[in-house]
């Protein structure tokens, strides 16, 4: 004979059996479809061309010391824009979040042009669209630089429409940290006189880091350009180049005497 508490046991597990399958259940009733072959070809077009053009952003705020919208205080040599680290006493390396930002908005401004008008889809029967603007977030960590990207795509083909938002890429090797700090040790050791370069100090920065650094004067006498080489950040290939300007505050002397006389 059964007793009532036992029938009440057996309520309770009859009751969490069926929620059990109930949410199995639901949880396959909710599960993504699998992609069509051309919503993973689309997909691959925009994974592509997201990879290309953060390589091109990585080599880009390389180019213009960690910036894509340049400070005010920035040096035009031969057209090359490099922002000024060392400003007699003032040492201007940026944090690394204005490395990401510039990242960011070099990708969001510049996706589209690679992404084109989506023609060639047009013609095998697909109405392709950006729904929306880009939003990238990117992340510097150790010899490697993460992209996250939403590009909302809308993607037709007959009478059945996807949607795909989510896009990511990596660059590496490529020690962005590394060069940010060698950067920031260069620039305190270079303000603390203005009026002289300490090319021991510089030296031993670069060997320190492993870098190679180049100092190119310009037309001004008082002002050069840093290059900062780093040959474990190839992934181009080629050693990745990092560069930014100096001004410096030398005496005004013509003899050896007088320089002395002045730094003295």
């Amino acid at each position: 004979m059964i007793k009532r508490g036992q029938v009440t046991i057996f309520i309770i597990i009859a009751i969490l059996i069926f929620a059990a399958i109930g949410g199995i259940v639901y949880i396959e009733g909710v599960k993504k479809p699998s992609e069509s072959p051309e919503v993973k070809e689309v997909s691959g077009f925009v994974s592509d061309c997201l990879q290309q053009v953060s390589e091109d952003a990585v080599i880009a705020i390389g180019e213009q010391g960690g910036y894509y919208n340049l400070p005010e205080i920035t040096n035009y040599f031969l057209f090359f824009p490099k922002p000024y680290y060392i400003y007699e006493t003032q040492n201007l390396v940026p944090l690394k979040g204005l490395l990401e930002k510039s990242i960011n908005d070099y990708i969001a401004s510049n996706i589209d042009f690679c992404l084109g008008d989506f023609s060639d889809f047009e013609q095998r029967g697909l109405d392709v669209r950006k729904t929306n603007s880009n939003r990238v977030t990117t992340r510097i960590r150790g010899n490697e630089v993460l992209i996250s990207a939403k590009i909302p795509i809308r993607i037709t083909k007959d009478n059945s429409t996807s949607l795909v938002n989510d896009f990511s890429a990596l660059v590496r090797p490529v020690r962005l940290e590394t060069l940010l700090k060698a950067s920031r040790d260069i620039a305190a050791s270079e303000t603390k006189d203005p009026r002289t370069i300490c090319i021991t100090c510089i030296q031993d920065i670069a060997q320190n880091y492993s870098l190679q650094v180049t100092i190119t004067d310009t037309d001004d006498r008082n002002e050069f350009i840093y290059t900062l080489i780093d040959e474990q950040s190839n992934f181009t290939g080629l050693p990745f180049e990092y560069s930014f300007a100096a001004r410096y505050r030398f005496p005004d002397c013509t003899t050896t005497e007088e320089c002395f006389n002045a730094l003295s």
